[in-house]
């Protein structure tokens, strides 16, 4: 593998990636289990930019897919981790657009937004845009009500704990009122609103605690 061309290990792992979606609507079965998450580990060690819309359609599975291959093994960040390794700044549009597309599982948006949270850690310059992203996203929310198949106040709970570890200060006073508009289980943000206010400021960046997908397989065998 490390000499295959990108084009050629982009092309491969493409193939490979759908044939076990193929196979799971036909069969349901985790035989293969290992042969998904191995390339999704490869595309995130490669740092393989041109896998996004493969990990978008990765999360756009099943509840019963997720929890078969990552769910029920621990695994419950990893597409948040392969993605934070390969997003740009260019790709921060596409990944609203998943945002705001009703029908999905609110897990799936959840791994999607603590990839995007999390990229500032990585690259500092990435703040400003990530700040701005998650204020798209908590402003499109917002006016919907409880009431929609498009998010749930869980993903609230995770979309402050990304503003959180952004140190999105400029948002402060719009997440208090989202506090008082929705009920907001105290998840992530164990001290919710309270916790909200004290550590938006300060709070490390990064909002993985396991950054690196092949040491969350190495952990799990």
């Amino acid at each position: 593998v490390e000499n295959w061309s990108q084009e050629k290990l982009v092309k491969n792992i493409t193939k490979l990636v759908y044939l076990h979606l193929s196979e799971w609507q036909k069969e349901s079965d985790d035989t293969f289990m290992y042969g998904l998450r191995a390339p999704l580990a490869l595309i995130e060690h490669f740092h393989l930019h041109e896998c996004l819309p493969l990990i978008l359609e990765v999360l756009r599975q099943d509840y019963e897919f997720q929890e078969t291959y990552f769910l029920d093994d621990g695994l419950d960040d990893m597409l948040a981790a392969v993605l934070s390794n390969i997003i740009e700044v260019d790709d921060l549009p596409e990944l609203l657009e998943f945002m705001k597309q009703p029908g999905l599982l609110f897990t799936s948006k959840r791994q999607v937004a603590l990839a995007v949270g999390h990229l500032p850690k990585r690259d500092k310059a990435m703040l400003k845009p990530v700040q701005q992203w998650l204020s798209d996203v908590l402003n499109y929310y917002f006016p919907m009500g409880a009431d929609t198949d498009v998010f749930d106040e869980v993903l609230l709970d995770s979309l402050v704990y990304c503003c959180i570890h952004c140190n999105a200060v400029g948002l402060k006073p719009f997440i208090i009122k989202l506090y008082a508009q929705y009920k907001i289980p105290y998840f992530m943000v164990d001290g919710g609103c309270n916790e909200m206010r004290q550590q938006i400021k300060k709070a490390p960046l990064g909002t993985l605690e396991e950054e690196s997908t092949e040491q969350m397989l190495l952990d799990d065998l």
